[in-house]
């Protein structure tokens, strides 16, 4: 069994330390986020971490670089969620394992080996659109969280609404 050398070990080392640094350093910033939206009040609806609606005083609170900033939900507030793109499937030939294949079995490696690969690309983009008297917003989630998205939408859409009732 062949050793490592020192460099390789200092250098494994120094990688795993950045690493574990690094997910460390989220993993706080996260628990700081999470504590700062849960001071704001009740949270009602949410879509990940970027984006909550408040109760007590009914409130909208977004995270956006780095920084949560929060407004109140007025009877006129109007949220709508918006997706552009798509996946798509691209099919390609593995050129690499059809050379190899081609060379160890001439004519039937071609055929055997290589066969295409499918590879999926997410070019989706979801925004959320906030839109009231005094003040639009558009803020840009990921696609994954579409259905929450909604749902927060939905829960916005409805309490405005209660909110123009009351008045």
């Amino acid at each position: 069994m062949e050793q490592s050398s020192p460099g390789t070990t200092i250098t494994l080392l120094i990688v795993g330390g950045l690493f574990t640094w690094y997910y460390v350093a989220r993993q706080r910033k996260q628990r700081e986020d999470e504590a700062e939206l849960q001071a704001l009040g009740p949270v009602r609806e949410r879509v990940g971490t970027a984006l909550a609606l408040v109760a007590r005083p009914w409130r909208i609170s977004a995270l956006e670089n780095g920084q949560r900033d929060t407004w109140p939900l007025t009877a006129d507030t109007i949220v709508t969620v918006e997706m552009e793109g798509e996946i798509t499937t691209v099919r390609g030939r593995n050129l690499a394992a059809k050379a190899v294949g081609g060379a160890a079995v001439p004519v039937l490696g071609l055929f055997i080996f290589g066969n295409a690969k499918n590879r999926s690309v997410d070019n989706r983009e979801l925004y959320i659109t906030i839109t009231s008297e005094d003040d639009a917003r558009v803020l840009k989630v990921p696609p994954t969280l579409s259905q929450e998205a909604r749902q927060f939408a939905a829960m916005v859409n409805v309490t405005a609404k209660q909110l123009a009732e009351k008045s």
